[in-house]
């Protein structure tokens, strides 16, 4: 096995387990529940848009400073960046 395949899939991992919780949790919540079933009002959805997009401006910002990483190269993929389609 490749160590950075190893590596980005024990993240992967670690994440759905270390999230788990967190996700049913949100997915209990009023707001989630609307969003899932498809039935939200615009304003709403803006609001949420524009909460996101300081959070994955802060992930993206820290994951280019730290591209060369050698833990954090493996999973880096500027392609799947959102910031700027959030900014639309």
């Amino acid at each position: 096995i490749n160590l950075n395949t190893h590596m980005t899939s024990n993240l992967t991992i670690q994440l759905r387990e270390g999230t788990s919780k967190a996700h049913s949790m949100a997915e209990n919540v009023s707001f989630v529940k609307s969003f899932l079933g498809g039935v939200i009002d615009k304003t709403s959805y803006s609001h949420m848009l524009a909460n996101l997009y300081f959070v994955y401006l802060s992930l993206e910002e820290a994951m280019e400073k730290n591209k060369d990483n050698e833990f954090l190269k493996p999973i880096y993929y500027p392609e799947l960046n959102r910031t700027e389609s959030l900014k639309e």
